[in-house]
């Protein structure tokens, strides 16, 4: 029997997946849950008072999942400013704010 080798590469994470855990997993979750809840108030405060409750259904998974992405997109971004204020690299810097 005679074995093939595959050409195919494996699969692996997206590269800005593997940027955000470079600190590991739980400083991610802890980010994404601030964001939920952040998303969550934003709703409660923005949408809720108008009593409409098509908008306020439509609004409330947008705006979790808005407040999710803003908050790892504001760590990143700090990250970076971090890493370039302090002059280490990128991944250090991750790791130093989590």
């Amino acid at each position: 029997m005679s074995s093939r080798a595959s050409d195919a590469a494996p699969r692996s994470r997206p590269p800005i997946l593997d940027e955000l855990l470079t600190a590991g997993w739980s400083p991610l979750v802890a980010v994404v849950l601030a964001g939920l809840t952040l998303g969550f108030f934003g709703w409660y405060a923005a949408i809720v008072p108008r009593h409409d409750e098509t908008l306020s259904n439509l609004a409330l998974p947008l705006a979790a999942l808005g407040g999710a992405l803003v908050a790892v997109w504001l760590w990143l971004a700090y990250c970076h400013y971090f890493a370039r204020r302090g002059g280490i690299t990128f991944n250090r810097a991750l790791q130093y704010d989590a």
